[in-house]
């Protein structure tokens, strides 16, 4: 048996694109719960963030991240930093996952992704479809 989280596909209101957002199914021995969930002003930030209990004791965090649209990467990346310094605050392990819309094959959308964990010593591992 499993939890339900997921972000709004349509946290964009000005785009005319129908669908999006990411979900993930985490089973219910690890005893899931959402701590928190950041929203911004502009809806094109749309982050809950679930707390897990793995066998031994240990919590982690999740973040769920969804880029509606690359027009706002520049304002997604913000709010991933202000995620990271939640995260830094909380000392707890954190895995940020999602669909960032950014392509990191293209040096220049890499290198603005590059910026956030850079400043917190996270470490990236993309996969490309």
């Amino acid at each position: 048996v499993y939890k339900l989280f997921q972000t709004d596909g349509q946290v964009d209101k000005t785009s005319k694109s129908k669908g999006g957002g990411v979900l993930m199914l985490i089973p219910k021995h690890f005893n899931p719960k959402l701590c928190h969930r950041v929203s911004v002003v502009n809806d094109v930030f749309d982050t809950p963030t679930v707390s897990i209990v793995l066998p031994r004791g240990k919590v982690y965090n999740i973040a769920l991240c969804y880029n509606p649209n690359k027009k706002h990467t520049n304002n997604f990346l913000e709010n991933l930093g202000k995620l990271s310094d939640k995260a830094v605050v909380e000392k707890k392990p954190h895995l940020v996952m999602g669909d960032f819309n950014l392509n990191c094959l293209n040096t220049s959308e890499r290198l603005k992704l590059d910026q956030v964990p850079t400043l917190y010593r996270f470490k990236i591992n993309s996969r490309e479809n």
